[in-house]
């Protein structure tokens, strides 16, 4: 059995040999670890040439820059392991793949789960997908995790043959959430899973991600991309009705995350302010009171979502006060 392990590599020469290092010293061997360099300018295609040559596990393909759902396609399409797992080159492991696949049974499962920590800019850890001993089929574990289901994609590894049996990947037209649409298309086809209790995998949170990063209509972008994702799942008719309502709960339930941020801390022009309201109401995307009760939305932001979607002066009224206690804050 092999692990074939996908690091897409975009400009990452501060953190990508803490990334490699954290597989590659390690006393697991039974691994391959797919480098894809996707156009990086910095001296990252040099570093993965160099951790190629001292390690006969370790491939590289270099590409034009296409962009990270092109780049992780690569390496499923190039994976020779039994199972696929994928790792940013900005992450890394907490312990040896041992600790996972040396359990008895494991390969019996089209997915394994683990648990997943997040570390903020200012230290601060939380953790994540935390299935409590789940083993069953992909409907079950919607059902009981409900809208949190699909948070981090990179907390599972999926055998290769169930992807490429199933046609799943990365939705390349996407510039944000096409890791909610991969795991959410991995979920539909009902594989069976097991979890394995073991915090796997650290996911740094970066200043400069995509939603934080850039101007407003890349910002809308990456928050409208959630109504494609509605789209994609409202074509997936072999699931029963009430999967797919779940998935779309969470979808417009990430919307609304994401539209705090957006609207709040890019103290949008009333243009700008107009635009996003425009668009969201074409699309049916301007979610009502009721809507953000089935969220479990707690209460005071349930009203500041629905001013941040309706009223331009009283969100320039939240944008003041929430901008001044940032300030205080730093």
């Amino acid at each position: 059995m092999k692990i074939s392990i996908i690091v897409p590599v975009y400009n990452a020469e501060k953190t990508l040999r803490t990334c490699l290092d954290s597989i590659v010293n390690r006393s697991f061997l039974d691994y391959e670890i797919l480098l894809i360099d996707d156009g990086s300018t910095d001296g990252c295609g040099k570093i993965c040439e160099q951790y190629a040559s001292d390690n006969n596990r370790i491939r590289v393909f270099h590409q034009k820059n296409q962009g990270v759902s092109i780049a992780r396609n690569v390496g499923i399409r190039n994976a020779k392991g039994d199972y696929i797992g994928f790792l940013d080159a900005d992450d890394y492991l907490n312990c040896d793949l041992s600790c996972i696949f040396d359990l008895e049974g494991i390969t019996d499962y089209d997915i394994i789960a683990f648990k997943l920590h997040t570390l903020h800019p200012d230290g601060r850890t939380f953790v994540h997908n935390d299935l409590r001993k789940f083993i069953g089929g992909g409907y079950s574990l919607i059902e009981r995790e409900n809208i949190s289901l699909c948070l981090y994609f990179t907390s599972y590894f999926y055998r290769r043959d169930y992807l490429q049996n199933n046609n799943i990947s990365f939705n390349s037209e996407y510039i944000f959430a096409e890791d909610d649409l991969f795991i959410m298309t991995a979920l539909s086809k009902n594989p069976s899973i097991r979890y394995v209790d073991k915090d796997l995998y650290t996911y740094v949170q970066r200043v400069d991600s995509v939603i934080h990063n850039r101007g407003f209509e890349h910002k809308k972008k990456c928050l409208l991309s959630y109504i494609s994702v509605v789209e994609d799942i409202k074509k997936m008719t072999y699931m029963p009705i009430h999967i797919r309502d779940i998935m779309d709960q969470y979808c417009k339930y990430n919307y609304l995350a994401h539209l705090r941020p957006l609207c709040v801390y890019s103290n949008l022009s009333m243009f700008e302010f107009r635009s996003l309201k425009k668009e969201c109401r074409e699309q049916r995307l301007l979610v009502s009171m009721k809507d953000m009760e089935k969220f479990n939305v707690k209460t005071p932001y349930k009203y500041l979502y629905y001013i941040l979607q309706r009223y331009f002066l009283c969100y320039k009224m939240v944008c003041l006060v929430c901008n001044r206690k940032k300030r205080y804050k730093d």
